[in-house]
C-alpha cells in the first residue's frame, strides 16, 4: 500500500497495471502532467483520505479499470472527469469541485460493472457543461446508482442536467434522498461545508448513526494549503 505519500510533478501520480487490494491512504496528488490516479485493471483497489489536485485537460482525476474497487473520503480538486469508472465501484465520502467536463464519468454497460455512489458532494466547473453524470451507450439499465448525495453549481446555481448519456441508454437519475443545494463551503482550502444538511443525511451508518455527505477534512495530515 502507500500511506502518506505526494505525487507531484510528474506525468502519471501513480499507474497499477495489475493488483489486489492495493490501498492508498491519505497521500496527495499535484501538479501532474495526465491521470493523477490510473488503474488498467485489478480489483479492490482502496482510495481514501486523499487530495487530488487534477487538471481541466487531463482527463480524469481518478480512472478506474479494475472491480470491486472503494473510493472513500477524498477531495477531488478540478480534472475533465472528476471520478471515472470502467469497471465497479463504491463511492463514499467524497467532494469533487470544479470538475471540467462532469464529475462522474459511470463508463459501463450496467452489466458487467455498476458505479455506486453515496453521500459525495458534487460541484462541476463554473461556467462549464454543469453534469453531474455521464453514463455510456448501454442497452441494460443505466451503469450509475446513487442517492444520499449533495450537488450544485460551482457558480453557485442549481443544476439544470444532472446526467446525459452516451447514445441512447438510461439517464442517471439523482435518487429520491440526493439534494440539489449549496453545500456553502466556508473556503476552498478546508472544503468544509457549512450547510447543516451535510451533517445530518437520513442514510445511517452501521452503528445506527447518520452519515455526512463529503469528505471529513480534518482526517488528513497533508496541509491542504499546499494541495488544493
Amino acid at each position: 500500500g502507500f500511506y502518506n505519500c505526494k505525487f507531484a510533478d510528474c506525468y502519471y501520480g501513480i499507474s497499477i497495471a495489475f493488483g489486489y487490494g492495493i490501498i492508498l491512504d491519505n497521500c496527495g496528488f499535484k501538479d501532474l502532467e495526465n491521470t493523477p490516479l490510473y488503474q488498467s485493471s485489478g480489483e479492490g483497489l482502496i482510495v481514501q483520505n486523499c487530495v487530488i489536485h487534477g487538471r481541466v485537460d487531463a482527463g480524469s482525476n481518478i480512472l478506474s479499470k479494475g472491480s470491486d474497487n472503494f473510493l472513500c473520503n477524498n477531495l477531488s480538486i478540478e480534472g475533465n472527469n472528476g471520478f471515472q469508472v470502467n469497471g465497479s465501484a463504491l463511492m463514499q465520502n467524497n467532494t469533487l469541485y470544479n470538475c471540467g467536463a462532469r464529475c462522474i464519468y459511470a463508463n459501463t454497460n450496467g452489466d458487467s460493472g455498476v458505479m455506486e455512489c453515496y453521500n459525495n458532494i458534487f460541484v462541476p466547473k463554473a461556467g462549464g457543461s454543469d453534469v453531474i453524470v455521464k453514463t455510456r451507450e448501454n442497452t441494460i439499465g443505466t451503469a450509475y446508482r446513487g442517492d444520499h448525495n449533495m450537488y450544485y453549481g460551482a457558480d453557485a446555481v442549481a443544476i439544470s442536467t444532472f446526467s446525459e448519456v452516451s447514445g441512447s441508454g438510461e439517464l442517471a437519475v439523482p435518487g429520491q434522498y440526493s439534494l440539489a443545494e449549496d453545500p456553502d463551503f466556508a473556503d476552498t482550502k478546508s472544503f468544509r461545508p457549512r450547510n447543516p444538511k451535510c451533517y445530518r443525511s437520513i442514510r445511517l451508518n452501521v452503528n445506527g448513526q447518520a452519515m455526512r455527505i463529503g469528505y471529513y477534512a480534518q482526517e488528513h495530515k497533508f496541509d491542504l494549503r499546499n494541495l488544493a
